[in-house]
């Protein structure tokens, strides 16, 4: 079987995101509270980020320990084979960005610490949140409403053809206009 298309993510990660997706749906009934239907209670939400940053912390800390390991290595290796006739000279240039690499470790690991406590507070500044609940909250009443608009055409009506998706047209622009408010 060939592998799937660069543009899909791989099966393993499809897995992933039903099993997260089971998951978030768990926790959020587990903490449901007196919100109103289709909105998200904050402390459930603040918790979840919460817990969901620290799951970054290691390969967080595990891709700097990489990278600074990387720029050593790489840095001493290439200068040893652009002038190999300077061993002492190399190693000179090892031992001084070795020492720059530790001099510049506290420094990141402050930036690392200060980005992830500005992110423990899972303030969102743009409406992307909330335009994304608002689309999901319509496609799912569309979804609704085509379920009872097709249940209510099915039997109810004695008329046929044009004049019945006329009449389905019109009973679903109602419900649209009356209820279409709350969602």
């Amino acid at each position: 079987m060939p592998p799937p298309p660069p543009s899909l993510p791989p099966p393993s990660h499809d897995r992933h995101c039903q099993a997260f997706s089971t998951t978030l749906e768990a926790e959020i009934r587990g903490l449901r509270g007196r919100e109103l239907p289709g909105l998200v209670n904050s402390y459930f939400f603040y918790s979840f980020m919460v817990t969901k940053l620290e799951d970054w912390r290691e390969p967080v800390d595990t891709a700097r320990q990489e990278v600074f390991d990387t720029v050593n290595a790489i840095g001493a290796n290439l200068f040893r084979e652009l002038c190999p006739q300077y061993p002492y000279l190399a190693n000179c240039v090892a031992t001084v960005l070795k020492g720059w690499v530790e001099r510049h470790v506290p420094v990141m690991e402050t930036r690392i610490e200060e980005a992830f406590k500005q992110e423990e507070d899972p303030f969102v500044s743009t409406n992307e949140l909330s335009d994304e609940i608002v689309r999901v909250r319509a496609e799912r009443f569309d979804r609704a409403l085509n379920v009872v608009v097709k249940a209510a055409g099915e039997g109810s009506s004695k008329k046929k053809g044009a004049a019945a998706v006329e009449e389905l047209d019109a009973f679903k622009n109602h419900m649209s206009e009356h209820l279409g408010q709350w969602y």
